[in-house]
Order: C-alpha cells, then sequence, then structure tokens
C-alpha cells in the first residue's frame, strides 16, 4: 500500500500541472478541430493497445468523411430546387 503512494502522487502533480496549463489557454486544444471522444484521448496517453487501433481507424474514417461527403453531396442547390 505505501509503496503506490510515490507514483499516485507523481499522477497527481503532472494532472495539476496540466489543468493549471489548460486554464491558460482560450479553448481546448482539441475542441472541434478533431472530435475524438475525451476518453480515447486519455486512453491514448496510458499506451493501451486497442486505444491506438481504435483511435487510427476513427481518424481514418473522419479524413474519409471529410474527403467524400463534399464530393457526393451537391454544396449548390439543383436547378429548379424549392428554397
Amino acid at each position: 500500500m505505501l509503496s503506490t503512494i510515490p507514483s499516485l502522487a507523481g499522477g497527481v502533480i503532472v494532472a495539476a500541472i496540466g489543468y493549471r496549463l489548460s486554464r491558460l489557454l482560450p479553448r481546448p486544444l482539441l475542441d472541434r478541430r478533431l472530435g475524438l471522444p475525451r476518453p480515447a484521448i486519455t486512453s491514448l496517453t496510458l499506451g493501451v493497445g486497442p486505444v491506438s487501433l481504435f483511435v487510427d481507424t476513427m481518424l481514418v474514417g473522419m479524413t474519409a468523411h471529410d474527403r467524400l461527403i463534399p464530393r457526393l453531396i451537391p454544396t449548390e442547390p439543383m436547378k429548379g430546387a424549392r428554397p
């Protein structure tokens, strides 16, 4: 039990520093630009293998969506279409 206290204290110190730094930002770093779920980002920092696969797959899907949807769905209304 006592052997885990130093590692817990280290985690609290790192989290406190990160929290203080995040309060200086006008908005979150990954807000709206990268629509990943926050637990995935947190788990990614832990180096968990399946989470890395999930994040990679999601990034590929998001990139494909951003490139394919504008080609498949016209942005201009069709001729004769009602507003």
